[in-house]
């Protein structure tokens, strides 16, 4: 390619890891016209799925919903390389260790960006979202198909999908739902307008007195509070006198408990560890009787192991033999079936022959007839030459004597001859027929008695393998005995196991014990310290109790008091604000009566967008009957390319009923007169549909950019295409020469297929196989022919 092309070109498709490509797959899309090729379902329409995962993440069939994970391996990936806009760029998206990556290259040259960013480049980069590109970029069969085969109402919806035009039903949408919104809004002005009137001439009067009662009320509470405050700051001048003795006796009251808790911990773990040495010294008499059988149990399993595997050995070779022995049984029951149908042909054949009322063969009998035939005719020849040669005696004499011989010859050959009939012919063919039926046997035969010398042979060596390994009568004994016994101890071996471990996480505990005895005897003496101090001071904390209660109980009648008056406070800067708010509501009324009349007049607009203009009896049916004429005008054309003209007139025309419309597909028969598409046959449909989305393809990648919905487009690719509904090998043919020529149009124009016939017309051909284990691979690179 001299010069980049200037439009979105394919370049190659590289894919491990996604959907059933496991093993590193590239595919070069090298030659302008490619055929993607293989039987139905090993992978060939994973390949346009693979394309749009790349450049959206998604799959190009719009019924699946997938996440990653569904369509890629934890470590698989799809590189994506291809031209737009004179620059070469690859696109990567996939998973590493089963975390999604995105990465974009332009000229080899990485453009950076978190994975939102850099999908927002890519749908920059190619012109066009996901289903625009889906849309002008694919040709799906099942798409093909129902651009004739459905209602008119389907139809619209089709060309509707195609054009991107759903833009209108959501405009009407947007309006219905501005009109509810617009008639939601103006019944709650409307309802909050009466409200406020009801407030501005009813509650303020009534707010404006609740306030003055507030006022009072406020000034009353902080009296009360002033006075409670003053008798507790007299309270608090005691209780501080008090405060040294009240700090000594907690702490002395704080380390009797701690040391009264130190003791029953310290007699507590005394008890425990005893527990647990007497534990110890159990478990290790218990284990020292039980090592011998682990020991024991550890040796048969070894042996036992070996036995086994020897014994799974043999079960293999014998499951081997049994499989050569089995077919022995089909060959030899094969054979004789075919015996007996062989024999009960010549049979049916012998009892043809039975009836036949003659000993001639084929040959013999036209062997008699053309010797009956020589005679009669020499016969003649010689009257002839008698006739001719009278004047010549001696010759006359030698003719004479010529035809008695011949006269005498030609009695008992004609009686052969009146035995020659139909019998002669059918016999001969009975005959070689019983020839070829015999050697037919024969060839039986020995096919067989080679196929079971074969497995006999096979199955000798195994015998043979058999033998090797070892395994026999006494050995099995042996290894019952090893499960036996196994089986018996493995409970004293399994005690042995769980009373050794124990046994390691027991420590010894007599020093432990040591230590904690003597801890016990130094707290008891400090605790008895401590409760001597505590005795003296006891008659100074009673008093500061008593005075710290009486202080508590006064601080919360001076915090209720105080509430009370804050709450008063509150309450009356709330009828305040309230009588306020209420005094600004008349501008608010005014406002809101004005509101209401302009929400009125956007109800009309919004009626008017919702029921005539987004409609679909309107502008829809408008921008599709401007789309439809030059589709109508293409789709002609080409309709004659693949007809050869013998259809070559289609008119598309939209029309509105009641429930909103469709589109009307017509084609001028061989009769002069235009038809509905559904009367036509399966094979003419497919080559209208044909026609009808060679002609949207072609609108489609040449319409201008339009925000994000259209880009341009150079690549085509076509999947199935309908071609196995075409009547004949010359529709199939008419169709590839029209594939071909929207080369004016598209740079690259792939077709999926699985028709070999039609594969084979293609320049570059890529085959995909299924594997045995249901993985798809490329067969062979493209092939230029």
């Amino acid at each position: 390619m001299s010069q980049p092309p200037s439009g979105f070109v394919i370049d190659s498709i590289e894919l491990e890891g996604f959907m059933r490509y496991k093993d590193p797959t590239r595919i070069p899309f090298q030659e302008q016209f490619t055929v993607i090729t293989g039987p139905t379902g090993s992978g060939k329409s994973s390949i346009l799925d693979a394309i749009t995962f790349a450049l959206y993440g998604d799959s190009s069939r719009t019924d699946e919903k997938l996440k990653i994970e569904d369509f890629v391996d934890k470590n698989g990936h799809v590189r994506l390389e291809f031209y737009q806009g004179g620059n070469k760029f690859e696109v990567v998206r996939g998973r590493k260790a089963g975390r999604n990556y995105l990465a974009l290259n332009q000229n080899l040259k990485a453009i950076g960006g978190s994975t939102t960013e850099i999908q927002r480049e890519i749908i920059n980069i190619v012109g066009l979202d996901y289903i625009g590109f889906r849309n002008s970029t694919f040709i799906r069969q099942d798409e093909m198909k129902a651009i004739g085969s459905e209602t008119g109402a389907q139809r619209l919806d089709i060309f509707q999908r195609l054009f991107r035009l759903e833009a209108f039903e959501r405009a009407q949408k947007i309006a219905d739902e501005r009109l509810k919104e617009s008639r939601e809004t103006a019944l709650r002005a409307s309802t909050r307008m009466e409200e406020m009137e009801k407030s501005y001439e009813q509650t303020l009067p009534e707010k404006r007195i609740e306030l003055q009662a507030a006022e009072l009320q406020v000034k009353r509470l902080k009296e009360g509070a002033d006075e409670l405050k003053k008798q507790e700051s007299e309270k608090k001048e005691t209780v501080v006198k008090l405060q040294p003795l009240h700090d000594t006796y907690g702490k002395v009251s704080e380390g009797i408990k701690t040391l009264d808790g130190d003791l029953r911990e310290a007699t507590r773990k005394i008890q425990e560890t005893q527990r647990k040495d007497k534990e110890r010294s159990e478990l290790s008499r218990e284990v020292k009787k039980l090592k011998k059988t682990s020991e024991e149990y550890s040796g048969l399993t070894k042996e036992e192991i070996r036995l086994q595997q020897l014994e799974q050995k043999t079960l293999a070779i014998d499951e081997k033999i049994e499989i050569h022995a089995d077919n022995i049984t089909k060959f030899n029951d094969s054979f004789r079936a075919q015996a007996q149908t062989y024999r009960k042909r010549l049979d049916e054949y012998q009892k043809r022959l039975n009836p036949l009322k003659t000993s001639l063969g084929k040959d013999e009998a036209f062997n008699i007839l053309r010797l009956e035939g020589a005679l009669n005719e020499r016969r003649q020849r010689i009257e002839r030459e008698l006739d001719w040669l009278k004047d010549n005696h001696n010759l006359v004499a030698q003719l004479k004597k010529e035809k008695v011989a011949v006269s005498k010859q030609l009695p008992p050959l004609s009686k052969r001859t009146a035995l020659i009939t139909g019998d002669v012919f059918l016999k001969t063919e009975i005959d070689s027929s019983m020839r070829r039926l015999d050697e037919d046997l024969s060839k039986a035969r020995n096919k067989n008695a080679a196929q079971v010398r074969s497995e006999q042979a096979q199955i000798t060596e195994l015998e043979a393998s058999k033998r090797a390994i070892g395994f026999s009568t006494k050995t099995k004994d042996r290894l019952s005995e090893v499960r036996s016994r196994l089986n018996s101890i493995k409970p004293d071996a399994s005690t042995y196991e769980k009373k050794r471990d124990k046994l390691d996480n027991l420590p010894d505990q007599r020093a432990l014990i040591r230590e904690l005895r003597h801890k016990t005897s130094q707290l008891t003496n400090d605790l008895q310290k401590l409760k001597e101090q505590e005795q003296k001071l006891r008659e100074h904390e009673q008093d500061y109790k008593t005075l710290s209660d009486e202080l508590e109980e006064m601080r919360k009648r001076i915090d209720k008091a105080v509430g009370d008056a804050r709450e008063a406070q509150g309450k009356q800067k709330q009828l305040k604000e309230q009588v306020e708010d209420l005094e600004k509501l008349k501008p608010e009324i005014e406002k809101l009566e004005k509101s209401v009349k302009e929400l009125t007049a956007k109800q009309e607009i919004y009626t008017i967008l919702k029921e005539e203009v987004f409609h679909r009896k309107g502008v829809l049916i408008y921008a599709i009957n401007q789309l439809l004429q030059g589709i109508g005008r293409e789709s002609s054309f080409v309709l004659g390319e693949l007809t050869d003209n013998r259809l070559n007139n289609i008119r598309l025309t939209p029309y509105t009923d009641t429930r909103g419309g469709g589109v009307r597909i017509e084609v001028e028969g061989v009769d002069g007169l235009f038809h509905d598409v559904s009367i036509f046959s399966g094979g003419e449909k497919t080559q209208v549909n044909a026609a009808l989305r060679f002609s949207i393809a072609k609108e489609l990648a040449s319409m201008p950019q339009v925000g994000k919905s259209y880009g341009n487009m150079r690549t085509l690719f076509i999947d199935e295409g309908d071609l196995g509904s075409l009547d004949n090998e010359q529709s199939r043919t008419f169709f590839i020469r029209k594939l071909f020529t929207l080369g004016d149009m598209f740079e690259k124009v792939v077709l999926i297929t699985h028709i070999t016939e039609v594969a084979d017309q293609f320049p570059s051909r890529i085959r995909v196989y299924m594997t045995p284990e249901q993985y798809s691979r490329i067969l062979e690179a493209p092939q230029n022919v």
